[in-house]
This record gives structure tokens, C-alpha cells and sequence, in this order.
């Protein structure tokens, strides 16, 4: 499981070191709840600015961080082709990068 609440950025680290591709399972959420992690007001509002779904959002800041995201099957309609074909800036990506530390 990996996504902005729970990024693994140790073990993250580790792969990318040893030039091996982390795949992220359930990037849209798992132990918290797909519904909690969609939801969310940090990706909301990436979502809203970036004029994309929160789904496509999640499996962007993935790819954008060298991670193969997987979904279940019919989890997300990416939406068609070029559906992840766009980039967080950089402001965008330190917000759901700073997701996963403590208040």
C-alpha cells in the first residue's frame, strides 16, 4: 500500500537506490479507506487546481515519484486516454508529499 498518507519513503529510497521500481498497491487507499484517502481535502484541492479526479491525481503523484501504481480491477475510470498525461507542480506535490506528517 502506498499513497500520500502512508508514502513508505524508506523503503521508497531503498528501491530506487538499487534501481528497482516500486509498484504501489492500493494508491488510492486500503487500510484507511479508499472513501477517506478520495476525499480527502489536500487531494480535493490538488484535484480541483490541477482539473483532475482525485483518482487521477493519486496515480499521478505515484508515477510522478518513479512508483507503478496498481488499482483493482474497476477501482478508477481513468478516464481514457492521456487521462494521466499531465504534472503536479512542484507546490502541489510538497502538499500531498506533506500528507503524512503529524500535525
Amino acid at each position: 500500500e502506498r499513497h500520500p498518507l502512508l508514502p513508505q519513503w524508506e523503503l521508497a529510497h531503498y528501491c530506487a537506490a538499487r534501481g528497482i521500481v516500486l509498484q504501489a498497491h492500493m494508491p488510492l487507499g486500503g487500510k484507511i479507506g479508499a472513501c477517506e484517502l478520495l476525499a480527502h481535502v489536500t487531494v480535493a484541492r490538488v484535484a480541483r487546481e490541477c482539473g483532475r479526479t482525485a483518482a487521477q491525481v493519486l496515480l499521478r503523484w505515484n508515477l510522478q515519484h518513479g512508483c507503478a501504481a496498481i488499482t483493482r480491477a474497476g477501482a478508477v475510470h481513468a478516464g481514457g486516454n492521456g487521462a494521466l498525461a499531465f504534472t503536479i507542480g512542484a507546490e502541489h506535490m510538497h502538499l500531498l508529499d506533506g500528507m503524512s506528517a503529524p500535525p
